[in-house]
């Protein structure tokens, strides 16, 4: 399945250091240097500065109102939700036409109860990832897609890489190995679907290969690549390379991996526990790309079609909230813990569900695999991968307080005088923009 495609290229950041209550003027700025964002005219500087406000004003509105989750800003701060979900349809569409022969793997597929397989017990709170993780199997090891339509080769990689170091960790407690899979092998190698950076299931990616190549041999280089369709993404196809190597991991049972939906915690607990997390679809909101901590929930994405591939690779239940952590590909200075955010479990947005469409087919949204370690797991054990900050959750599972009302504080009046000047320019802005364009077609 294709990935929220992003329309902007953005470099990272670390971390999240912006403080809404200061002026958006100064936010703007901060914003520029953090994210090291360049504007090509003059023009286009000033609408994405009058985004920017509007977005940083419907954030403090949001977080006033005291919520499970804040919302804060990120990468995607001057950016419209038109934009972030542009190609939210074109997905649906495609995942559409993909369903049935998907429904056929599912129904050949050799599918055992997990209900009646998985009988352990398992803690309470589990993550294999994140910084309350016994050991974080994950790291810094987060790939962003960028414009690459590829969420549904990145999580899949993002999970063996998961599930290799875990196996690592097994044969040597005091040596894991915390190297990144290849994402680029499974998007070359994908031979169903329309595949590459134009999305596909990650069902087709592990029926496509046998094992998985390090990405330090096999490198990602598709982050700029921003494709919709066959015949567009066709030009950014890269052929299959077979390493002259043997997989360092490969599939421990002849079916690759087993379907589910709609378990109850419990069976989602020993899911995760037993298979180390599960690859997963849902359905993106507008506001959970403004995501900065605490549990998300949404009732705008409940019943919708899924158009975006996570890893759920954790549980918790804290304050009387149960929570699953999800794993993104938006990179590590995205969401917190490197790329995560949790999800209330009520408000699962796809994850655990099924996907139903107008012709009657339906689309389990959930898969796991077995693997093991192959003979060419031959890398050399190094503290270092996937070394670096797990940027906490900053709010955790508790429910965020009012701060007040912001139309009381003198500073906030002016603030949103100022982003009400920004709105009216920027719809200015718009006009002489189309003028032109209209202009330049007669010349």
């Amino acid at each position: 399945m294709i990935g929220v495609v992003l329309v902007l290229l953005v470099l990272g950041s670390e971390g999240n250091s912006f403080n809404l209550n200061e002026d958006p003027l100064k936010l703007f700025e901060q914003f520029k240097q953090e994210y090291k964002k360049e504007y090509l005219t003059v023009a286009e500087e000033l609408r994405r500065k009058a985004i920017f406000i509007q977005n940083v004003e419907m954030m403090r509105e949001h977080n006033a109102k005291g919520s499970s989750y804040r919302m804060g800003i990120n990468k995607f701060a001057d950016m419209e939700s038109n934009e972030l979900l542009a190609t939210s349809s074109i997905i649906q569409s495609n995942r559409r036409m993909g369903a049935k022969r998907i429904q056929e793997m599912i129904r050949m597929e050799k599918v055992y109860s997990t209900k009646q397989t998985l009988k352990q017990a398992v803690p309470d709170n589990y993550t294999l990832c994140t910084s309350e993780a016994e050991y974080n199997y994950c790291g810094t090891n987060n790939i962003d897609q960028n414009l690459c339509g590829g969420c549904y080769a990145i999580a899949t990689a993002h999970h063996l890489s998961t599930i290799y170091a875990y196996l690592t960790k097994q044969v040597d407690n005091n040596k894991p190995k915390r190297k990144m899979l290849s994402a680029q092998q499974l998007l070359d190698c994908n031979t169903e679907s329309w595949g590459g950076c134009g999305g596909g299931f990650a069902e087709d990616v592990l029926d496509s290969v046998d094992g998985i190549y390090y990405a330090d041999d096999y490198p990602f280089i598709d982050a700029d690549k921003d494709c919709e369709n066959v015949t567009d993404c066709a030009k950014y196809r890269h052929e299959c390379k077979s390493l002259e190597i043997d997989y360092p991991l490969k599939f421990a049972t002849s079916n690759k991996f087993t379907h589910f939906a709609n378990k109850n915690w419990e069976e989602i607990k020993e899911i995760i526990y037993k298979y180390h997390g599960f690859i997963s679809a849902m359905k993106v909101t507008d506001s959970l790309l403004r995501y900065v901590g605490g549990i998300y929930k949404s009732e705008s994405c409940t019943g919708k079609i899924t158009d975006h591939i996570v890893v759920v690779d954790g549980y918790g239940e804290c304050d009387g909230h149960k929570f699953l952590w999800v794993r993104s590909s938006w990179g590590n200075d995205w969401g917190v813990e490197n790329g995560h955010f949790k999800i209330d479990w009520n408000t699962l947005c796809g994850i655990n569900g099924v996907d139903e469409y107008d012709d009657g087919s339906q689309l389990q949204n959930n898969l796991y695999v077995e693997m093991e370690l192959g003979t060419g797991d031959t890398a050399e054990y190094n503290p270092k991968d996937g070394a670096g900050d797990d940027n906490k959750d900053p709010i955790g599972c508790v429910i965020v307080s009012p701060s007040g009302d912001p139309s009381n504080s003198p500073e906030d009046n002016k603030t949103t005088g100022v982003v009400m000047a920004f709105r009216l320019f920027n719809d200015f802005l718009h006009l002489i923009l189309e003028s032109s364009l209209n202009f330049n077609r007669f010349l």
